[in-house]
Parts: structure tokens; sequence; C-alpha cells
């Protein structure tokens, strides 16, 4: 992270986009993460409570598949970290030291907060289901099959994610249980698809 005010010739380079201007604000993207994601957590928990309890915020529909589909963004941008990683890989051969420098920060970046997107996903999501508990009866049979469908691979990756992090504590990480992860997020991504 620079200190300092950042050069003329380099400033313009600092404004292109957002991750530029809030390092010329000086905002860390870790406490952009955090508090967006904390905000979606207490969303989710008042939504939830809102089901049982009233509470002066009222349930609806348009706020469930909103969650859900925030869900789904999340569970993208957490995925992207694998994308991330090759696409370093690659151009760390190649002849491009300003892309290669991007996309490691990205990578990073992606890597750190991984864990905290995940449980992300998988709170917005429940918060999501929760509402069509109490009406399955009344919404049609395949979103209802499709979303437990896709539920169930998100709690396997959340499951596998878990394994893994035990895993690395005790130094024993398996690249088999790494890919297995990987590709139960595919599946989640393309069961949250057909379930839309």
């Amino acid at each position: 992270m620079r200190v300092g005010i950042p050069c003329p010739s380099r400033l313009g380079e600092d404004v292109n986009g957002s991750y530029g201007l809030l390092r010329l604000l000086r905002i860390s993207v870790n406490w952009i993460t955090w508090i967006i994601g904390t905000f979606l957590i207490v969303v989710s928990a008042l939504f939830c409570l809102s089901l049982v309890a009233p509470i002066g915020v009222s349930a609806d529909i348009g706020t469930s598949n909103l969650l859900g589909f925030v869900a789904f963004l999340i569970a993208i941008d957490s995925w992207s970290q694998w994308i991330a990683r090759r696409s370093y890989l690659l151009f760390k051969k190649g002849a491009l030291p300003w892309l290669t420098q991007r996309v490691r920060n990205a990578f990073l970046f992606l890597r750190k907060q991984h864990q905290f997107l995940g449980w992300l996903v998988v709170i917005t999501a429940a918060a999501h289901a929760l509402y069509f508990l109490p009406i399955l009866t009344r919404v049609s049979l395949y979103e209802v099959v499709t979303g437990f469908i896709a539920l169930a691979f998100l709690g396997l990756g959340a499951g596998l994610g878990w394994w893994i992090e035990l895993v690395v504590r005790r130094k024993r990480a398996s690249q088999r249980l790494r890919l297995l992860h990987f590709v139960v997020a595919i599946v989640f991504v393309l069961a949250f698809i057909v379930h839309v």
C-alpha cells in the first residue's frame, strides 16, 4: 500500500475504476468488502426475523429474490478466484508486467476474502430459501426442486471449504479436495442458473 500523495504521472492510472478511486481516497478495499458483507448479513437476519416476528420490516418475494441474486453474484466473485489464479500464472510467463501485477492483486484480494465471501453466499442464500419454506405449496415444483438442488450443492461446497480449512491448518492440504470444492462451486452456479 502506498503512503503519501500519488505522483501526478500516476494519477490518471489510479482513478481508472473504483479500486483506483478507493486507493486515492485511502480507503481499504478489505474494509469496504467487510462493511458491505456485514450489511448483507444484517439485511438477511432482519429478513429472516421478519418471517417469524413482526419487527416493522415486511418480508416480500422481491427482497427474497434479491438476496438470492446477491448470493449468486457473490458466488461468482468468490469463484473467480480460480480464474484470477490461472490468469496470473499465464500472464506471469508473458512479457506484460503491468497486467500481471493487476491480475496478481485481484487474485490476492479474492484469496484473502474467499472464506468471508463464501459464508456470505451461504447466509444470503439461506435467507432466500427460508422465505419460501412456509409457502412451498404455492411455488412451482420446478423452482422448489431446482432451488433445493442448488442449495444442496452450496451446502456441500461450504462443507468442503470448511474441511479444506481444517486440513490446511494441519498442513495436509489435498489438491483433489480443492478441485472437488471448485467443481461443486461450478455445479452450484449451474444449478442456480437452471433455478432462475
